[in-house]
């Protein structure tokens, strides 16, 4: 007599490879934001000596935009300061199941922080650019109108990332 069973098991969410899959769309979206955000405070800062433009080149770089920086014609060359005093980088959450994503960005460069929200003419120096820049602020703005519609609009098919296991047996 002929014999057939077959069973199966409770579905199984392969959890780590559905965070990875996730995890690269989402960094993928935050590269565009970055870019969108370079891309903004690059138009916005003025470059005379080269050294505040001079400290966005490392998130530049990480983007593949290139940031002009050199001093006008009679400024000193500070091109190279200004390299050494910015810093950017991404990163995720030191645990990956808390799925974090970061882009950062870091200057040192005295006078840019100082005129980011002042006016360093003000304060005695002679500035053909001085501050209030705004710059951190409308960069932030261009960051989340590319962000949020993308993030809004994700579709992540977790179903891929599910696994039914069955066994037949004759």
């Amino acid at each position: 007599m002929p014999r057939f069973t077959g069973s199966f098991g409770l579905p199984n969410l392969d959890e780590l490879a559905a965070r990875r899959a996730l995890g690269a769309e989402l960094k993928d979206i935050l590269f565009e934001g970055t870019v969108e955000w370079v891309r903004t405070v690059s138009a916005i800062l003025p470059n005379w000596s080269g050294m505040s433009r001079a400290s966005l080149q490392s998130i530049g770089n990480l983007v593949g935009i290139l940031i002009f920086a050199s001093p006008v014609l009679g400024a000193p060359d500070r091109v190279a300061q200004g390299r050494n005093q910015g810093e950017g980088r991404f990163s995720t959450s030191a645990d990956e199941r808390a799925g974090q994503y970061f882009f950062e960005w870091r200057s040192q460069v005295f006078h840019l922080i100082y005129n980011e929200s002042n006016d360093a003419n003000a304060v005695g120096f002679h500035l053909r650019n001085p501050g209030p820049y705004h710059s951190q602020r409308q960069a932030q703005q261009s960051f989340f109108k590319t962000v949020n519609p993308r993030l809004r609009d994700l579709q992540f098919d977790l179903g891929a990332h599910i696994k039914i296991t069955r066994r037949i047996v004759r």
